[in-house]
């Protein structure tokens, strides 16, 4: 019974190991193992990113007929550069993050200017959320 056991516990962790996308160590080397990306982490980071702005341009239409706040807008446009910065930390680059992160930026200023400009905020909002789905459509392993 341990035997068996211990074969199904090496079956599995050699499952895993190859799910996880291990690499075998060069001779003469270590005989460390090096996992690559799983792939799960930068789908769910892109998917993050759309949930994000989509919630942004929500939130900002709600502002624009006074059913949300400014504060409610800043935590979705907060919530657009988290998902940025998860994918800055990815292990592939993301193209479109710089115009992203300057749109973002955008929107952020027009919600502090005096007087504020509802119209401004719907605009930067909306290129924020377009920038956001043009860069999770070039979100994937290789760029």
């Amino acid at each position: 019974m341990t035997i068996a056991r211990t074969g199904t516990a090496l079956a599995v962790t050699l499952f895993l190991a190859g799910c996880a996308g291990t690499s075998s160590p060069s001779p003469g080397s270590a005989s460390a193992v090096t996992v690559q990306p799983s792939g799960t982490v930068l789908p769910s980071a892109c998917a993050a990113l759309v949930t994000a702005g989509t919630e942004l341009t929500s939130t900002v239409r709600r502002f624009a007929v006074g059913a949300a706040t400014a504060d409610e807008v800043q935590v979705a446009a907060a919530n657009v550069g988290t998902a940025v910065t998860t994918l800055r930390g990815a292990p592939y680059p993301t193209p479109g993050l710089d115009g992203l992160e300057s749109a973002l930026t955008r929107t952020r200023d027009s919600l502090s200017a005096r007087p504020l400009d509802v119209a401004a905020v719907r605009t930067a909002a909306t290129d924020t959320t377009t920038a956001a789905q043009s860069a999770a459509a070039h979100c994937n392993p290789g760029g």
